[in-house]
């Protein structure tokens, strides 16, 4: 046997080994890539059941915050017109005197 026969013989056979190789690995990242996956899908519902709950709570604040600001807008128009109230009425004692 010479030298191309033998590299005919041993070169399919390294490829064939090499291939089978490359396989395993493969088969086994894919394996680790799904119990990763699987540890990320359970971290995910966690934080999902998470925001779930505290979207509650910033609800509530929500509704808390559009009360006060409600309040404290009626606060600030009843001054409003309280002032403007006063200043009319200065306005007028004004013209009144200039008009004797």
């Amino acid at each position: 046997m010479t030298f191309v026969e033998v590299l005919q013989v041993a070169l399919p056979l390294i490829l064939y080994v090499v291939a089978i190789i490359l396989l395993i690995a493969l088969i086994v990242l894919v394996v680790k890539i799904i119990k990763t996956m699987k540890k990320v899908d359970e971290i995910v519902d966690n934080v999902e059941s998470k925001v779930k709950s505290l979207d509650r709570v910033f609800g509530f604040i929500d509704f808390c915050t559009d009360k006060v600001s409600y309040m404290t807008n009626k606060v600030v128009d009843n001054v409003t017109n309280l002032v403007m109230h006063f200043k009319k009425k200065k306005y007028n004692k004004k013209e009144e005197e200039e008009n004797e």
